[in-house]
Parts: structure tokens; C-alpha cells; sequence
């Protein structure tokens, strides 16, 4: 048997099984080699296969981020107009309110997802929101809304991620204190847009503007503050049993001009009222703070003017004479309002400042009205020429047709209607065809209206038309002869007009309802000096002068007297007399029957 060999001659490249040498180095060399290279191009292409892997990861959260991003801005977008519409939806003279709340954006932004916060890490926005955002509205109740933040506007899933942004300011907001109110005349409040990029701001409309010829935005917001702790004082004073009174005695009828101060004690007991229907400290605070955010000017001075000392004697606990004799003594109108002594060098120096300020010099200058001054809507009645209607000259004019009646002739004696009031008296004056008026040297007190002579002049009063009203003071001759007048028959009147307060459907501005019951040819017989109005009648920016003006009324002269047509005799509702203040005649259109009333109060 042929010996067994370790390997054939065809076997290249392997090891002796008893030596362990390499039959062929070159060839294992090669075979290396090869191999090597495969794991290379193996590793190579697993690397690549990972790289695809991972860049379809990428592109998925790529396009995740894009969505995001895209979500994002649309719901930014839409966010902006409805903080908008929400200041927008504030009614006008709708006080704002400051709160302590700084950093107030540091929260909106903590409330945002981590990948929107550098987005909206924005200057602009965080001015806005710092400055304004913690702006607040106090309800009737004492309870503070966020102006700006509200969540039911922001419920929509294509509002997030800002819905919870938003919840988070207003909670922050509604939360804090309020410190004072706040007022600006700033048109915009932040910058709506800077570029491609769109900020937090609103644009506010004119009608919310803060407006004063003689303060800044700052020295109001000072003034209204410290009107809150003046009010807030005098509300704890007294108690809401004692305010009900004041308002009772004031609706009574029984005291002298109650009506400049009724409305001020209805008011405070409004104000005394909510006060008393909550427990919370916070909520009768804030009550009080808009109350003196919106009352008119000397409101809230409770102490220092007449509805003080009227609760101060109720609750000393005086009798209704005494008190009604007190109040009687220092509402009399040559006193009420009106400096007693001359004005200082300052004041004289500070109405000459403000009246410049104001540009009023030419409104100081007064004339006597004339019946053109009067619009048509305020008069109650008017003395109409007769205009006959053309004849007709057909065949049957001269037959009367159905409808048309025969007017009596008009008795000789007039009919007695007797006392009544003026209300009661007004009921018959559509039927009015005539009316004369009954002048004694007992009757009733003349009046005339006066005017601005400029009328491109500002207005000067308290209410929105440049007439007030005159009537000379104890001392002067109040007889009507100085009225151009003879006592003892009766004069014609050409109309009968409200006072001027009460134009245009006003409320009188807290002075008393009345008319005018024009006479024709009263006008006053001499020079009238006076300056045709008073310190209580003007507007309330001029109140801290008013010593000066009543010493410039006191020597200035209404001008065109001869011109004056709108004069006669006044019906007051502040009149508590219960003497006859007029007596009127009337003829009646219908019948031609003449009626005669004796006018001895308002209602």
C-alpha cells in the first residue's frame, strides 16, 4: 500500500497536519487580502445603510419640526386679533386698573412648550405684556377682570399651545393686587409691527383715549387716587342708615336746591350699598376704587362739601327743622360756591395761566341771547304766525264738508282752572294758540338767558350748549318795570323754553328743571353787569379759579342788551314756595276759550 502523503501536490495555501508550516505564504497573503477587503466593503455598506436610516429619521423630524413651527405661528397669528377684540369689547369711560404683577411675561413664557419659548422670546412682546398686560376692569361687585386675558376666547385646539400661555396670565393677573388706576392718552400700546415679525399690541380707539386741556395722564392718575382714599374715608364715617336719610331729606322736596346734591347722595348710597352687600376686604376696596375712577369732579369729597354737613347733622342727631334750616343757610346762591372775599394774587396768577392754557378768553365775554340762539327742539311752545290756507274758488267752496267744524266765539269771561302745577299746566299747551302771562309786582322772579358773544368760543359750563341763564341779585330792582315791563294786565308770550341744562334730553346736570316763560318786550332796562354766570355753573377744570372768575363776573358787562328777546319769568323745580308764581292764560285752539292758571309749583 502506496504511503499515505500529508497533503497532494494540488492542495496550495494550507498547513502540514504534523509541522503546521504554510505550504503557500503568497497564496494565504492573497486570500487575506481579499477577505479583508470584504469586511471593508461589508462595514462600509452597513455604515451607509445606517446613514439612510438615520437621515429618514432626520427628515421625519424635520418635517415635525416644520409642522410644529407652522402650528405655531398660525396660532400666533390668530391670538393677536382676539387680544384685540378683547380690549375692544371695553365700553366706553370703562376705568383700567394697574396690578402688582412684574415679570408678568417671564410666566407666559414658562407656561409655552420648551421648543416655543426662544421663539417667543421677544422684546417687543415683553414690553407689551410687562407694561400693559396687567391691566384690570372692576365690576359693580368689587371683583377684577384681566382686560386682555381671557381663556373662553382661546379654547380652540388651533390656539394651542398658547391656551395654556394665556390661562396662565390671566390667573397671574386676577390674582394680583390692584395698586391705582391707570390712564394714557398713548393712541397705540405697543408695536404691532416690526418688519415680517407681528408683536402683542392694540391699537385703542379715540373714544378710550385719556383727554384734559389742564392735566396730564399722570397728574389725573394721581387725582383719582387720592380721591379714593378721600372717599373711602368719608363712606366709613357714616352709616348706611345715615346716607338713606340724606337721600330721603333730598327727595323731600322740603329742602332749598336739593336737586344740586340729590344725585349725589343717590350716588354714595349706591356706592354704600354694594359695600355693604360683600364680606370681602379686597372687594369693598375695589369698589370704592372705581367709584372714585368714575365719578364726576368734587364727587368724592364727601366731608368738605353740602352732603357733608347734611350728614353730619343727621348723625348728631338734630331735628329735621334744624337741619333743614342749616342746609337751607348754606345753599343760599349768593353764597353757595361763591368766594366771599376778593381773590389772591395766586389765584389771580393761576386763572391767568389756565384760561390761556384753555384758550377761554373770548368765551368770558357774555351777551344777552336772542330768540335765533334757542333751537327749535327746546322750546315747549312758541307763538306761531296765523297762516290762512289760499282760498278756494271752485263752485262748492262755500259748503262746509264732513270733519269740518265751526270754532265758537270766545266767551267774555275766561274760565277759573285755578292752582295747579307746572307739570299739570304743561298738559294744555299742544292746544295752545295763544298764551299771555299776568305781570303784578308779586309774581314770580324774571330771568333772562345769556350766551357766548364769540360762538367759535369753547364752551365754559358744565353742560354741552354755551347758554345759562341771569337773574339780578337781592339789592337790585326786581320789580318788573325794571324788565321793560308795566304790572297789572297781562303780556303776551312768545314761548316758553327748558333752561338750558336740560337741553337735548339731559338730566339737568344736577341744577334744578325749569322754564322760561318768554314775555314779549321784557328785556332789562338798564346795563347788566354780572358776566351772565356763575362759579357753580362752570365746567369743573375751572372750579380751582373760580374766586377769580367770580370777581371778573362781578364788574363784566353782558353785551347787546337792546338785542335781548329771551326774557321773562322763571318756573323752577327748586322753588318751595307756595305762593303763586305765575298766572297764565291760555287760548284754546279748538274752542277759542280762554283758560286762566295759577302756577304755584313745579310738581
Amino acid at each position: 500500500m502506496a504511503p499515505r502523503t500529508s497533503a497532494s501536490s494540488s492542495s496550495k495555501g494550507t498547513t502540514s497536519s504534523t509541522t503546521g508550516e504554510i505550504a503557500d505564504p503568497k497564496r494565504y497573503r492573497q486570500m487575506a487580502k481579499a477577505m479583508n477587503f470584504r469586511h471593508e466593503a461589508m462595514q462600509a455598506q452597513a455604515a451607509q445603510d445606517l446613514d439612510d436610516d438615520l437621515d429618514d429619521d432626520l427628515d421625519d423630524d424635520e418635517v415635525c419640526v416644520d409642522s410644529f413651527r407652522t402650528q405655531l405661528d398660525l396660532s400666533y397669528t390668530r391670538l393677536l386679533p382676539i387680544v384685540q377684540a378683547r380690549y375692544d369689547k371695553l365700553p366706553e369711560g370703562e376705568p383700567l386698573f394697574r396690578t402688582a404683577t412684574p415679570d408678568l411675561y417671564d410666566k407666559f413664557l414658562a407656561a409655552l412648550p420648551a421648543e416655543a419659548r426662544q421663539t417667543h422670546n421677544c422684546n417687543a412682546c415683553r414690553k407689551f405684556v410687562n407694561r400693559f398686560g396687567g391691566l384690570v376692569t372692576i365690576d359693580e361687585k368689587g371683583h377684577h377682570h384681566s382686560a386682555f386675558w381671557t381663556v373662553e376666547d382661546t379654547t380652540e385646539g388651533t390656539l394651542e399651545p398658547f391656551t395654556y400661555a394665556v390661562a396662565a396670565l390671566k390667573h397671574a393677573v386676577e390674582s394680583a393686587p390692584i395698586e391705582g388706576v391707570f390712564l394714557s392718552s398713548d393712541r397705540a400700546w405697543g408695536l404691532p409691527k416690526d418688519g415680517d415679525w407681528q408683536h402683542f399690541a392694540v391699537v385703542r380707539p379715540w373714544k378710550h383715549l385719556f383727554s384734559s386741556q389742564t392735566l396730564s395722564a399722570e397728574q389725573a392718575t394721581a387725582a383719582i387716587d387720592q380721591d379714593y382714599d378721600t372717599l373711602a374715608r368719608g363712606i366709613g364715617e357714616f352709616t348706611p342708615r345715615q346716607f338713606h336719610t340724606a337721600l330721603q331729606m333730598l327727595r323731600s322736596g322740603n329742602l332749598f336746591r336739593a336737586e344740586q346734591h340729590a344725585e349725589v347722595a343717590k350716588w354714595l348710597v349706591e356706592v354704600r350699598d354694594r359695600i355693604s352687600a360683600t364680606r370681602s376686604p379686597k372687594s369693598r376696596e375695589y369698589i370704592i376704587r372705581r367709584a372714585a375712577a368714575t365719578a364726576p369732579v368734587g364727587w368724592c369729597h364727601v366731608r368738605s362739601g353740602m352732603i357733608g354737613t347734611l350728614l353730619e347733622d343727621i348723625a348728631a342727631g338734630l331735628s329735621p327743622e334744624k337741619i333743614k334750616a342749616n342746609y337751607d343757610k348754606k345753599m343760599n346762591p349768593m353764597k353757595y360756591m361763591r368766594p366771599q372775599a376778593a381773590p389772591s394774587e395766586g389765584n389771580v396768577a393761576q386763572a391767568e395761566k389756565l384760561v390761556e392754557k384753555l384758550g377761554i378768553q373770548a368765551a368770558l365775554r357774555r351777551r344777552f341771547a336772542r330768540l335765533e340762539d334757542i333751537p327749535d327742539a327746546e322750546f315747549l311752545w312758541r307763538l306761531r304766525p296765523n297762516v290762512e290756507p289760499p282760498a278756494s274758488t271752485g263752485v262748492f267752496a262755500h259748503l262746509q264738508t264732513k270733519g269740518q267744524t265751526t270754532r265758537p266765539a270766545a266767551t267774555a269771561a275766561d274760565l277759573q282752572a285755578g292752582r295747579v302745577t307746572w307739570s299739570k299746566f304743561a298738559r294744555c299747551l299742544s292746544d295752545a294758540s295763544k298764551i299771555e302771562v299776568r305781570i303784578l309786582d308779586s309774581y314770580g322772579r324774571f330771568y333772562t338767558f345769556v350766551t357766548a358773544a364769540d360762538p367759535e368760543s369753547p364752551n365754559i359750563l358744565r353742560w354741552d350748549n354755551p347758554v345759562s341763564w341771569y337773574t339780578c341779585p337781592p339789592g337790585y330792582d326786581l320789580t318788573p318795570r325794571s324788565w321793560s315791563l308795566q304790572p297789572g294786565g297781562f303780556w303776551d308770550v312768545t314761548g316758553i323754553v327748558r333752561f338750558p341744562n336740560a337741553w337735548a334730553g339731559r338730566d339737568g346736570h344736577g341744577e334744578a328743571s325749569g322754564a322760561l316763560v318768554i314775555v314779549d318786550g321784557c328785556k332789562p332796562r338798564d346795563e347788566q353787569h354780572g358776566g351772565g354766570f356763575f362759579p357753580e355753573i362752570l365746567r369743573g377744570d375751572l372750579h380751582a379759579v373760580r374766586s377769580t372768575l367770580e370777581a371778573y363776573a362781578k364788574s363784566a358787562l353782558i353785551e347787546d342788551r337792546k338785542e335781548a328777546s329771551v326774557c321773562g319769568l322763571g318756573v323752577r323745580s327748586a322753588s318751595i314756595s307756595t305762593e303763586v308764581i305765575c298766572e297764565l292764560r291760555v287760548t284754546s285752539k279748538l274752542t277759542g276759550v280762554r283758560s286762566c292758571y295759577l302756577v304755584d309749583r313745579w310738581d
